[in-house]
């Protein structure tokens, strides 16, 4: 898809829905891996590589933010931004992990 396109274009300003969840007292740990994009489905980033399942290796992760979705399968985090079910992962429609 972007083959890349944004690899030396960093952001050094962050997104409005960290703004106001900071201003929540969020903490946040990171950036995590996802679909070029978030167009996709599966987990499938040309730049990085493929977002690997931590609970069923032989499956894609799913939804548009897959390694939020396996940072959170892997108990590395206790919350995600949700955009697309990811239900490869073990964690039915409406579960909060």
């Amino acid at each position: 898809m972007t083959n890349g396109l944004a690899t030396q274009r960093i952001s050094n300003a962050d997104a409005d829905i960290v703004i106001n969840l900071r201003r929540q007292g969020v903490v946040m740990l990171g950036s995590a891996n996802m679909d070029e994009g978030a167009l996709g489905a599966e987990g499938v980033n040309s730049h990085h590589g493929l977002i690997m399942n931590p609970n069923y290796p032989d499956l894609v992760t799913g939804g548009s933010s897959s390694g939020s979705a396996a940072a959170v399968a892997a108990g590395l985090c206790c919350a995600r931004w949700v955009r697309i079910l990811w239900v490869q992962c073990g964690y039915p429609q409406h579960t909060v992990a």
